[in-house]
């Protein structure tokens, strides 16, 4: 008897995680396809950003503190964004979340513009998930880092 119930949880459990990674693979196809950005992309390398055309890169905190790239720091930005390279792309659920800490702000000549939500190790345009390594974005965060 105890091996029966065994048996059928155990294919219970299994049933779950197979639809879960069925639901997350169908939901990255469905959200990257419908990704209509700018200046990311839902591959490998996320940007490939043209210092001839983009006019500005901001960092802003969830309170509104933000601090814009000129210069060098430009540069920099720039170069890092662009070295960005996902180790997973994942969809999510399109639902309304609440505020956010950090996030990037581009703009380019012709009046596009387009922000991206940062973590640590990922950046989040619209309902797609670019999950980089660990520490990723923490020099991003440190010029308005909300622990200073």
């Amino acid at each position: 008897m105890k091996s029966r119930k065994l048996k059928v949880f155990l294919i219970i459990v299994a049933v779950l995680v197979a639809a879960k990674v069925a639901s997350t693979i169908i939901l990255t196809q469905v959200e990257t396809k419908k990704m209509d950005d700018p200046f990311a992309h839902a591959e490998k390398q996320v940007f490939t950003l043209d210092p001839e055309e983009i006019s500005y890169i901001i960092v802003r905190n969830g309170n509104g503190e933000e601090h814009e790239f000129t210069g060098d720091e430009f540069d920099w930005a720039l170069d890092k964004l662009n070295s960005f390279e996902a180790k997973r792309v994942r969809g999510m659920w399109p639902i309304a979340t609440g505020g956010w800490s950090y996030a990037i702000f581009i703009g380019d000549k012709s009046g596009n513009k387009s922000s991206y939500i940062i973590r640590s190790d990922s950046l989040r345009c619209d309902f797609v998930n670019f999950i980089g390594s660990s520490g990723e974005f923490d020099d991003f965060i440190e010029y308005v880092s909300l622990d200073k």
